[in-house]
């Protein structure tokens, strides 16, 4: 949409040719944590996303996506590169 314009295709780009998780192991994921007796309304699945989302609780938030944003490769404004 106009508000992401092209960051989307940019940061897909950026990433191609970098390992993802397969369509089955986050599948797999997903299943086994809403079969759970009591599941938790949110999860987080992946390494370096837990990381991220752990971070994200220790600063204010502004602070946090400022720096996330240094790190995604984006300007200013807050578009990425």
């Amino acid at each position: 949409n106009e508000k992401y314009g092209d960051s989307f295709i940019r940061a897909q780009a950026r990433n191609d040719g970098h390992k993802r998780m397969s369509v089955d192991y986050v599948a797999n994921k997903i299943y086994r944590y809403i079969n759970k007796k009591h599941p938790r309304a949110e999860i987080i699945i992946g390494r370096q996303y837990k990381l991220a989302y752990n971070i994200s609780k220790l600063f204010p938030k502004d602070l946090y996506l400022h720096f996330a944003n240094k790190v995604a490769g984006g300007d200013k404004k807050g578009n990425t590169k």
